[in-house]
């Protein structure tokens, strides 16, 4: 899968959904979703589209609020975390496959990292 690191996805996308990057320039979470089985990674793709379009009013079995401001993506048992910033941009953080019902809180504290990471290096600011 190539995507540029940002993007808008579709005709009439009001969000623009990023690839979180770290200070060296690695995309964990692109890495996570280019290991998926080939149908997993084409629904997530889907689960995107819909994800610029609609931003936070997209609501499960497609996408859920995990904890503050995180949310993840749901396609199958894969899950895609990520949070909302200003300018009506979505950062997609880390992947995770579920092995229980619960997400793993190292897994949502991650993704909180990253976070915080990427609004301290990118001027702050929430949705």
């Amino acid at each position: 899968m190539n995507h540029e690191a940002e993007r808008v996805l579709g005709i009439g996308v009001t969000y623009k959904v990023l690839w979180y990057e770290t200070a060296r320039g690695d995309k964990p979470a692109e890495e996570f979703v280019q290991g998926l089985d080939e149908d997993t990674q084409a629904r997530f793709i889907v689960y995107v589209e819909m994800l610029g379009e609609h931003g936070p009013n997209l609501k499960r079995p497609y996408a859920d609020i995990v904890r503050g401001k995180i949310r993840e993506l749901r396609p199958r048992r894969a899950r895609v975390l990520y949070f909302f910033a200003v300018g009506h941009r979505v950062i997609l953080t880390n992947g995770v496959l579920k092995q229980r019902d619960d997400l793993d809180p190292k897994d949502i504290d991650l993704a909180e990292s990253r976070m915080n990471d990427w609004l301290r290096r990118n001027g702050g600011g929430r949705r």
